[in-house]
């Protein structure tokens, strides 16, 4: 659930001069790429990160519990984008959830990447925060007994003998 859908509009003559200086704007994609960057690649601001004080400078305060996504969806590539229409506030795990994370990316799955079974509510086992197809669940303890039940009886087949 997005909670905020409205793209804040300002021009570049709106910034605050001291920020202004350090922005060069991409002409292909519309970015507001800053410097210096850290070693994440976000443009540094005053001991901060660039986008969040230019959002405070010119759009308005961030509503507590949220963070600023640069959204990839609209176009933004760069962590070291400030333009406010290329971000979006919204939770941790919203924005968590819609990068390449291992976790953003498990997440996405609506099948089971062995068997193919749909993880449904039936067919889901979730267990620390992790989730594991019931079916595939069900082979494996199948083959582990297999293999527990050959590793008995070969030993009694050898005394037999």
């Amino acid at each position: 659930m997005e909670l905020l859908t409205l793209r804040p509009v300002l021009a570049l003559a709106d910034v605050p001069l001291d920020m202004r200086l350090r922005i060069t704007v991409s002409a292909r994609s519309g970015c507001w790429l800053g410097s210096p960057l850290d070693r994440y690649g976000y443009a540094r601001y005053k001991g901060g990160n660039l986008h969040r004080a230019l959002w405070l400078a010119c759009v308005g305060p961030i509503d507590p519990g949220l963070v600023l996504d640069h959204r990839e969806d609209w176009g933004c590539f760069s962590r070291a984008c400030a333009n406010p229409a290329h971000l979006n506030p919204c939770t941790n795990a919203e924005n968590v959830l819609r990068g390449i994370s291992f976790s953003a990316i498990n997440a996405r799955k609506t099948h089971c990447g062995t068997c193919g079974a749909p993880f449904s509510d039936a067919n889901t086992y979730r267990h620390k925060g992790r989730r594991d197809c019931r079916s595939c669940i069900r082979s494996r303890v199948r083959s582990y007994k297999e293999r527990q039940r050959a590793a008995l009886v070969k030993p009694l087949l050898a005394a037999a003998a």
